[in-house]
């Protein structure tokens, strides 16, 4: 799966959601999540695993840069997270545990998040599709439409992943 993402650390959620409640977004879930990396050379190995139960093991790559950006991802859903955590954690070593509340919203084909990540912030990520029907261009357009129109600066965009900025904000401490 590809897509164009970005990422924006924010203050406060409200603004953002009078604006997706003004665009006609649908709210489509809320849950609690706990993503477990691993230690790998090139891309993330991440275990996700929601409050419903459901695990994915997911490896990515994306470009390093704030704004816009591919993410390249392969996922395979799991019926025993405890034995797949288990084998990644002594194949690769296990990195950090992250946690968070994350919201999900659909406004004209694209996913945007609400994540309140424990210990870290809250964080907006805008996510497009790109498939036969999207291309690299197109989604990233839309993202950058989606980022324009919720006021997010430049010094609120991030590159870094939430592994990531959970180390920085455990370094601080």
């Amino acid at each position: 799966m590809r897509t164009i993402e970005v990422k924006a650390r924010i203050d406060d959620f409200t603004p953002l959601q009078t604006t997706l409640r003004d665009m006609g977004a649908r709210r489509a879930g809320e849950w609690e999540e706990s993503d477990t990396y691993f230690k790998v050379k090139r891309g993330k190995y991440k275990l996700k695993t929601e409050d419903s139960g459901t695990s994915v093991l997911l490896y990515y790559f994306k470009d390093g840069v704030k704004g816009p950006k591919l993410c390249v991802c392969e996922q395979l859903k799991l019926k025993e997270k405890g034995r797949m955590g288990r084998f990644l954690q002594a194949n690769f070593g296990q990195g950090v545990e992250v946690q968070k509340r994350r919201t999900r919203y659909t406004v004209d084909g694209l996913h945007v998040y609400l994540d309140d990540v424990r210990g870290v912030g809250k964080f907006v990520k805008i996510e497009a599709k790109v498939d036969a029907d999207n291309s690299v261009h197109d989604s990233r357009r839309r993202v950058e439409s989606l980022v324009k129109q919720f006021r997010l600066t430049d010094r609120e965009l991030t590159s870094y992943t939430y592994d990531e900025l959970h180390r920085i904000a455990n370094l601080k401490k």
